[in-house]
């Protein structure tokens, strides 16, 4: 029944992944409301506390899974690995300061940042994570 109404195996697999993008973004955006931090190292701060709560642990899950099937070229996963991302960019661009210059710029920066430390928080590097954002915000 589910080829009937989606044609074919990858139209049906495309379209629970845009589902699953929407869906992670809106969470994002529900559990952070849109303010800016005052600082760089605030905005990281809030962002990294959120996607370290247990409540943000299956979307990590399920974002993986997806990168990880973008990374054996999956071309639906690749599609939707890229939404998720552009996605977080503009969503982390909108909670930099306000003085920000570039902030979509500063956003893919900070989310490379961020998608790393998550990286070492699955590894249980939680530790060397957190001297990662050190070291990029020695100030902050």
């Amino acid at each position: 029944m589910l080829i009937y109404h989606f044609g074919t195996k990858a139209a049906l697999i495309a379209a629970l992944l845009d589902h699953l993008s929407r869906e992670m973004l809106s969470a994002l955006s529900a559990a952070l409301p849109r303010a800016r931090a005052a600082t760089e190292p605030e905005a990281l701060a809030e962002i990294m506390g959120l996607l370290r709560t247990p409540t943000f642990r299956p979307y990590l899950r399920v974002w993986f899974d997806i990168l990880s099937a973008a990374n054996r070229g999956d071309g639906a996963h690749i599609a939707a690995s890229r939404r998720i991302l552009v996605g977080q960019v503009d969503w982390i661009a909108t909670r930099l300061p306000e003085a920000t210059i570039d902030p979509r710029r500063r956003g893919k920066e900070m989310l490379a940042l961020i998608q790393g430390m998550l990286a070492l928080d699955i590894a249980g590097m939680t530790k060397a994570a957190d001297i990662a954002a050190r070291r990029f915000y020695p100030n902050g």
